[in-house]
């Protein structure tokens, strides 16, 4: 464990830190700043960085480009914010080398916001393969999706997605949500990888604002061997859709929608191409989300809260 106060050299501490070492931030005040300038770090290892105290997150202005293969990243109790000043970072997670594999990404208790293009981007051309992005417990805000989608990778796969129990507030507000495209049509992947499959799980999450236009799709998934789960989770103002891609399978469970069924996309009769939840399960509750302009999706609804529908963040 390596600790790091306000003041000291957060990046260097993180250059210098050795394989699996654990860095603890320790704040002074209730939310010290660190990089205000902006900057992108490079993970070329194994590292956590965390807070000490969840009641005083740091707040960190910085993308992450991962360098190195089998490289992963534990990030925890820490406020991630893409905007400093007028200045936007691209990318909460980026991956620029091809041919490579890389190992698990998770972010836990965070606040993510303000970023101009993704999530998680690996551009045409970039052949490879990520063990797991996780996000769990977590308030993300403002992914602006500019030339970009959400979670987008062109060229590579992703073998397992777990986002559970968060928020995404103006996420994608005018592109997909998940963008995963057919990586057989990358000789540099099926050239390297083989018998990859792509498991996404989504449950007790709450959208607002997400892929919102009416051409705009949650899980525009095009990897051949995928399988979705999207349940116990809240929809809302949103005129998109889920799929127009007939390799995209999903599986919906205990989705409410409310201000979200423009043109019937979401439930019941859609277009032939459209792939809507029929399951039979869905209810179109107003969650009561307290403040959405700022993107606090604190639910007030007791039904939902009951039934366990929609994120709960205990924080």
């Amino acid at each position: 464990t390596i600790v790091v106060n306000t003041g000291d050299d957060l990046l260097s501490a993180i250059q210098a830190a050795p394989e699996n070492s654990r860095i603890v931030i320790v704040t002074s005040g209730t939310s010290d700043e660190f990089f205000v300038g902006g900057i992108t770090v490079e993970v070329n290892k194994n590292i956590a960085i965390r807070g000490y105290l969840q009641s005083k997150k740091p707040i960190v202005h910085a993308q992450f480009r991962v360098v190195s293969a089998n490289a992963s990243l534990i990030v925890k109790d820490v406020i991630l914010d893409g905007l400093s000043g007028t200045a936007y970072r691209d990318h909460l997670l980026q991956f620029t080398i091809s041919k490579t594999q890389y190992d698990n990404f998770t972010f836990k208790d965070c606040v993510i916001r303000n970023y101009y293009k993704s999530l998680v981007s690996a551009a045409s051309g970039i052949a490879i393969s990520i063990s797991s992005f996780t996000l769990e417990n977590c308030k993300v805000s403002n992914i602006l999706t500019n030339s970009a989608d959400c979670i987008d990778l062109r060229s590579g796969s992703l073998e397992n997605v777990s986002l559970k129990n968060s928020t995404f507030s103006n996420c994608a507000p005018a592109r997909d949500f998940f963008r995963l495209d057919d990586a057989s049509l990358s000789t540099d992947y099926t050239g390297t990888f083989s018998n990859k499959t792509t498991t996404i799980i989504v449950d007790r999450c709450s959208f607002s604002g997400v892929s919102k236009g009416a051409s705009n799709r949650l899980f525009y998934v095009r990897f051949a061997n995928n399988q979705i789960t999207f349940s116990n989770s809240v929809v809302s103002n949103s005129s998109g859709y889920y799929t127009n891609q007939s390799a995209t399978v999903v599986t919906y469970s205990k989705i409410n929608y409310f201000n979200a069924n423009a043109y019937l996309t979401f439930t019941g009769v859609s277009p032939a191409i459209a792939y809507p939840d029929i399951s039979g399960t869905s209810t179109k509750l107003d969650p009561g989300f307290v403040n959405v302009e700022n993107g606090d999706l604190t639910i007030t609804n007791l039904v939902l809260l009951t039934k366990g529908i929609g994120a709960s963040i205990g924080w």
